[in-house]
């Protein structure tokens, strides 16, 4: 038998370097905190805490007024085990360690890479902004415009941010912004590793991970019940009874004259704030349904997020109609600061008494793989599996916009 495939860091550190490079989404967002984990094999349910960025007051005049700091953190958990398993026969292991990398192991990395992008872009049922009109595709620049206003007018930094879109949509708008993409040697990095280029200060990327949404059954003319209400839900009447699934986790809606507000400075936006349900509902027999949404609703102080509380009975909208869009099916695409999203992937904890095991981390990057191999003698076999241990947070919602396609 070879001694190519019985080198385990071998395997381990080409595996990585494909998983790497299939990425897409991943290298768009935060992992800074994958170093929390260490590097000698994570386990289920470790966690970090993530502390949210703190927000003041602004004094008129000069007698001092303290206030008081608000602190707090999310939690980002290791809780998603993820591997890719396969067989090898003894006659197979007779091929070269380049046949088996190309033939094998790059195959599963590509499969596993693509599989954690589509979990990070599935963050998108938590982000409340959106542009543009539901199920419809965008086909000209305006609408991309629209979502860069619509960070800019939450104060989101403009420093990186990125559109990820699906082929569908790419081909739809590329032809109207070919003149405005930048062939500069910055993004070229970006290009080669996704990117399609640089324009309306962004840069874009193709993926087919690019995840799609449905929205709920609805059914209705859904209205507020009852004025002030502030906090992380919002009752609301006038849906059709007891309904399944009314809405559904990711739905964004809006309530009349509930405008934005810049958390910078407090200011009407002109626009709806926006609130994505963060749980699917049923309507109950009296067609009510608590909506639980994000952001919560704050009308006041260094928190604030809306100009006023929804008035009694004010007209609620999903995705901006009524119940247009029952049961519709869209793509999410998305544009994004890097920091509205992050996540950690290490490698899990390799046994002892195996044919081969390994783990390896990219020093420079943080995320990790574990391999596994073993040999059945039930079956005359090698059993190959490789492992990593993800945890997925949208740390902060506001920093990124949905671009409504179909």
């Amino acid at each position: 038998m070879p001694n190519t495939i019985l080198v385990p860091d071998q395997v381990a550190i080409e595996s990585l370097m494909h998983f790497e490079n299939e990425l897409v989404a991943a290298k768009i967002f935060s992992n800074q905190w994958e170093e929390k984990f260490g590097r000698d094999g994570a386990k289920i349910g470790d966690t970090c805490r993530l502390r949210k960025p703190v927000n003041f007051t602004v004094r008129e005049g000069q007698k001092f007024t303290a206030q008081n700091i608000e602190e707090s953190s999310e939690s980002l958990k290791l809780d998603i085990p993820l591997g890719v398993d396969f067989t090898l026969g003894r006659n197979e292991l007779s091929l070269s360690f380049d046949r088996l990398s190309e033939r094998y192991f790059k195959p599963a990395m590509r499969r596993l890479a693509n599989d954690v992008d589509r979990r990070i872009l599935g963050l998108y049922k938590k982000v409340p902004n959106a542009v543009g009109t539901y199920n419809t595709a965008p086909t000209a620049i305006t609408t991309f415009l629209s979502a860069k206003a619509k960070l800019d007018n939450l104060g989101i930094p403009d420093d990186e941010r990125h559109f990820i879109l699906d082929p569908t949509t790419e081909t739809t708008i590329v032809g109207n912004l070919t003149t405005v993409f930048q062939a500069v040697p910055e993004v070229g990095r970006q290009y080669m590793k996704g990117g399609m280029g640089k324009a309306i200060d962004a840069v874009w990327h193709k993926s087919q991970n690019v995840n799609t949404h449905t929205v709920g059954a609805l059914g209705g003319t859904p209205v507020v019940k009852g004025a002030n209400q502030t906090g992380a839900t919002l009752l609301v009447d006038g849906w059709t009874a007891s309904v399944a699934k009314c809405l559904l986790e990711g739905d964004i809606i809006t309530a009349a004259d509930v405008n934005a507000v810049n958390p910078l400075t407090g200011q009407d936006t002109g626009e709806l704030r926006q609130f994505t349900v963060t749980a699917d509902q049923d309507s109950d027999a009296s067609g009510e349904i608590t909506i639980p949404i994000w952001p919560s609703i704050v009308t006041s102080g260094a928190y604030k997020t809306c100009t006023a509380s929804p008035l009694n009975d004010a007209i609620v909208l999903i995705h901006g109609s009524a119940s247009a869009y029952q049961n519709v099916v869209a793509k999410q695409p998305l544009y994004a600061h890097p920091e509205a999203f992050t996540y950690a992937i290490a490698p899990q904890e390799i046994p002892q008494g195996v044919h081969m095991a390994a783990m390896k981390s990219d020093p420079d990057w943080g995320l990790g793989i574990s391999v596994v191999m073993d040999y059945d003698i039930d079956d005359n076999l090698f059993k190959v599996r490789f492992d990593i241990l993800c945890g997925f947070l949208a740390q902060l919602p506001d920093f990124a916009c949905r671009v409504y396609t179909s």
